[in-house]
């Protein structure tokens, strides 16, 4: 990977600042202004630009843990940066997320308890029921469950089953349900408010 980073200023009064990340399968990119005015005091205020194989590595680096069922898929974005007060506010008109566009404002804070506080407002122009879950599931066991070995049978009783089976549906429907487990740890530290509308919805897969 490469890093590159430029800073013009003093952190007490602000420093105007470019810095730049990228990998084979990652980029990002700040400009704009950074400040810190004590050792646990920070504030900026610029631009973000990010692209990313894996949405995962994005939403981490605003705090935020998607489930291991959203692997793979890709992110590219524009936003708007505000920290102030331990705040932070991502602002977006077009972020590009697996094949949905998606607009809006997400503001983090931490709670008093512990954990963030988030109060978001979204709009995306379509959405597909599984990827909308996927964000909560657990990665896909790489392991099928074997099949429990047919019960032995005489020959007679085989060909009279056959007989009687129902012949197979080309095209049976397919479950939209996912077969992996809910992983709800993202949420464990994270409570607030989430609006969002959505142009379609499709439940896939048909």
């Amino acid at each position: 990977g490469q890093l590159l980073l430029k800073a013009a200023g003093t952190p007490t009064s602000g420093l105007l600042t470019i810095a730049e990340v990228s990998s084979d399968t990652f980029s990002l990119d700040y400009s704009g202004r950074v400040s810190l005015p004590a050792p646990d005091q920070s504030a900026a205020s610029g631009t973000v630009r990010v692209s990313s194989a894996d949405a995962r590595g994005a939403f981490a680096l605003a705090g935020l843990k998607l489930g291991e069922g959203s692997a793979g898929v890709p992110l590219a974005a524009t936003f708007s940066l505000d920290l102030k007060d331990k705040a932070l506010t991502l602002e977006t008109n077009a972020m590009t997320l697996g094949a949905s566009t998606v607009g809006g404002k997400v503001t983090l804070t931490p709670a008093e308890t512990g954990g963030r506080t988030v109060a978001a407002s979204l709009a995306a122009d379509s959405a597909s029921f599984s990827s909308l879950l996927s964000t909560v599931l657990a990665r896909e066991s790489a392991e099928p469950t074997p099949e429990p070995p047919p019960a032995e049978t005489s020959p007679r009783r085989d060909a009279k089953a056959t007989a009687q089976a129902p012949l197979a549906v080309d095209s049976a429907p397919a479950d939209i349900w996912p077969e992996q487990a809910f992983d709800l740890s993202a949420l464990d530290q994270l409570n607030g408010k989430v609006s969002a509308r959505i142009g379609a919805l499709t439940l896939e897969p048909g």
